[in-house]
């Protein structure tokens, strides 16, 4: 639990720092691969060529060439399973701007605590009624807060980065965590010696494998 919270919350800010930019700059392509463990063990977000700061807000007066322009547009820059279900389905008229990152950041949370991705298979009708099933019996409970707040299928509904950057710092606070301290990985040396590229381990399998343990 204490290393999932200091992951999410160092992914946490550095969404925020986006977020803040005048305008939001929003990634789109949040996912657990983009997200590297640096030599001194902090979490950097990478693969940027997916962000914009263009909103959109589809309505009634679009046309059903508008709506395809922007579902094409979605698919060429983002990772189906990580897909809001406003990028997945334009037709429900949900504006598309800073809440897909705070959905992604679901996705992520959920999937560092069971290993597995609320959507693996990609339905698209599980995605837009936000179709997923959270364990019961699970020591992250305290995680379910927010993995519920960020995958709202309405991006109106869904938690703000901020609110989920204070969930996190709650959680950290009650259980006694230090954000600042140093992550450390139960299996680095696997981390180190089969994953790392230039300083940085690959996400999925750096992250997954030293959280499994």
């Amino acid at each position: 639990v204490e290393t999932i919270t200091r992951v999410f919350y160092q992914t946490c800010k550095a969404v925020s720092h986006m977020h803040s930019q005048v305008p939001p700059i929003i990634h789109r392509d949040l996912k657990i691969e983009n997200l590297l463990i640096s030599g001194d063990s902090t979490i950097k977000l990478c693969d940027f060529g997916s962000a914009t700061a263009d909103i959109y807000r589809p309505d009634l007066s679009w046309s059903a060439n508008q709506h395809s322009s922007l579902e094409e547009n979605m698919a060429r820059f983002t990772t189906p399973m990580y897909r809001a279900p406003e990028m997945v389905d334009t037709w429900n008229n949900y504006y598309v701007g800073p809440p897909v990152d705070i959905w992604a950041l679901g996705c992520i949370l959920y999937m560092l605590c069971y290993m597995k991705h609320p959507f693996e298979d990609s339905a698209k009708l599980r995605i837009i009624n936000a179709n997923y099933t959270l364990p019961s019996d699970s020591k992250f409970f305290c995680f379910h807060d927010i993995i519920r707040g960020c995958l709202q299928a309405n991006p109106e509904h869904r938690l703000t980065i901020a609110a989920v950057l204070e969930r996190v710092a709650a959680i950290a606070e009650s259980n006694g965590f230090n954000l600042r301290a140093p992550l450390i990985f139960q299996q680095k040396s696997d981390i180190d010696s089969n994953h790392l590229d230039g300083g940085y381990s690959n996400g999925l399998n750096g992250l997954c494998i030293s959280l499994l343990n």
